[in-house]
C-alpha cells in the first residue's frame, strides 16, 4: 500500500509538473507573437485607445459582441463580415459601433440583438441581409455566436488554439521562433493587438468595429484572383450559391429581428449587401440565380413595408454609380462602395443629420486607389 500511494503521489506530481510546463511554455509562445491579451484588456484598448485587434489563433467574431455593449453605441450596425466596411467616419454626432461578423444568418443576427438590447437600446441600427440569410439551407444555422461564452472564458483555451496553429499552420510557427511583431501597425499606426494585426498585412478590426484588410494595400493580388474562388462557387452551385429557395420560417424570424428593434423606438434600417459588380452581373444571367434573387429582394421589401420600415437595395453596386474594381474578394466589395451607400441613406430622415455627406464626397473624390477612402490617419 505504501509503494502504491508512493507511486501514485509521484504519478499527480509529474503530472502537475508537465502542466506547469506547459503552461509555462505556452505562456511565452502567446507574449511572443502579440496573442497574449485578456478579454478584458482587449476590450479597454478597442474602446479606450486607437487600436487593431486581428488575432491568427482564436475567433475574431467571439469578442464583438462585449466590445461593442461597452461602447454603448446609438448607431449599430449587424450583419456578417459583408457590413464590415461601414465606418464610424462616414457618420458624425452619433456614437457608432459596428458588430459586423456577429451575424451571418437570422439566427444569430436575433442572438446579437437579444445581446444588445439587454444592455442598450440604440437610436438607429443598420441590418446588412445577405441574398443567402433567407434561404432553406441557412435556416437553423448558427455559426458565431456559440463561442461567445467560452472562447476567452480561461487561459487553457488560448493555450489549445495556439498549438492547434502552430501544429498546422507554419507562419504562427515562424512568428513564435523569430518573431517580427510590430506594437503599431504600418497603415494606420493603430496599437496592435494580436498576431494578424502586428504583421506585415496588418488585419483585424479598428476600434470602431470596421475591418481593415491590410494584405489589400500591402500584399495586392490581380483581381482576377481575388475573383477566383467566387466564380467558382457559382459555377459549382455550393457554399453561398445553392439557391435552395427563401424560406418562410427564416422571413419569420428576419420579422421577429426587426421588430425587437423597432418596438424598442429604434430606426431600423434594412441594407442588401452588395456584390462586386462582375459577381452580380454573373448571377444576374443565370437563370435560377436571377429568379433567387429576384424572389429575396420581394420578401424583404414586403416585409418591410408590412413594418414601416426603411429598405435599401444595394446589391448591384453599379446602381450607386460604383467602379467594378471596388472589390476586397468575389464576395466582398470595398470601403469606397460602402461610402457609395452611406451617402444613398441620406433619404431616411432619422439618420440623415448623422451622415457626414461632405466629409464622404470628398473622400470619394480623393481616394487613393478603389479599396479606401477614409485616410489612414484618421
Amino acid at each position: 500500500m505504501d509503494i502504491y500511494k508512493k507511486w501514485v503521489g509521484k504519478l499527480i506530481i509529474s503530472v502537475v509538473g508537465l502542466i506547469i510546463i506547459w503552461c509555462g511554455i505556452s505562456e511565452w509562445c502567446v507574449q511572443r507573437i502579440n496573442e497574449h491579451y485578456t478579454e478584458n484588456e482587449i476590450i479597454a484598448l478597442q474602446c479606450n485607445a486607437k487600436s487593431l485587434y486581428g488575432t491568427a489563433i482564436t475567433g475574431d467574431e467571439a469578442i464583438k459582441i462585449p466590445i461593442g455593449l461597452a461602447r454603448k453605441p446609438d448607431l449599430v450596425v449587424l450583419g456578417s463580415s459583408r457590413v464590415m466596411q461601414f465606418r464610424e467616419a462616414f457618420f458624425k454626432n452619433i456614437s457608432f459601433y459596428n458588430f459586423g461578423l456577429s451575424g451571418s444568418s437570422v439566427n444569430d443576427l436575433n442572438y446579437a440583438a437579444d445581446r444588445i438590447l439587454a444592455e442598450h437600446v440604440p437610436k438607429t441600427v443598420i441590418i446588412g441581409m445577405d441574398l443567402w440569410s433567407l434561404d432553406y439551407k441557412w435556416t437553423n444555422m448558427t455559426r458565431h455566436h456559440v463561442n461567445e461564452k467560452n472562447i476567452f472564458a480561461t487561459r487553457h483555451h488560448l493555450y489549445i488554439c495556439l498549438w492547434k496553429e502552430m501544429l498546422n499552420n507554419p507562419k504562427v510557427r515562424q512568428q513564435v521562433f523569430e518573431p517580427s511583431i510590430r506594437e503599431y501597425d504600418v497603415l494606420g499606426h493603430r496599437k496592435t493587438i494580436g498576431l494578424a494585426a502586428a504583421g506585415d498585412a496588418p488585419s483585424g478590426f479598428r476600434e470602431d468595429g470596421s475591418f481593415q484588410y491590410g494584405d489589400l494595400i500591402t500584399e495586392p493580388t490581380s483581381y482576377e484572383s481575388k475573383m477566383a474562388s467566387t466564380y467558382n462557387m457559382i459555377t459549382e452551385e455550393n457554399n453561398y450559391f445553392e439557391c435552395n429557395g427563401i424560406s418562410s420560417d427564416s422571413i419569420a424570424k428576419l420579422e421577429t429581428l426587426l421588430l425587437k428593434f423597432k418596438n424598442r423606438g429604434c430606426n431600423v434600417i434594412v441594407v442588401l449587401t452588395p456584390f462586386p459588380a462582375d459577381a452580380y452581373n454573373t448571377l444576374s444571367g443565370i437563370e435560377k440565380y436571377n429568379n433567387y434573387m429576384n424572389d429575396f429582394v420581394v420578401a424583404v421589401n414586403e416585409l418591410c413595408q408590412k413594418d414601416s420600415i426603411t429598405c435599401y437595395n444595394f446589391l448591384n453596386p453599379l446602381s450607386l454609380g460604383a467602379e467594378p474594381a471596388e472589390i476586397i474578394n468575389g464576395l466582398h466589395s470595398s470601403e469606397k462602395t460602402y461610402a457609395r451607400m452611406t451617402l444613398a441613406m441620406k433619404d431616411d430622415e432619422r439618420l440623415a443629420n448623422c451622415i457626414d455627406a461632405d466629409y464622404i464626397e470628398y473622400c470619394l473624390k480623393n481616394a487613393s486607389n478603389p479599396y479606401y477612402v477614409i485616410p489612414f490617419e484618421k
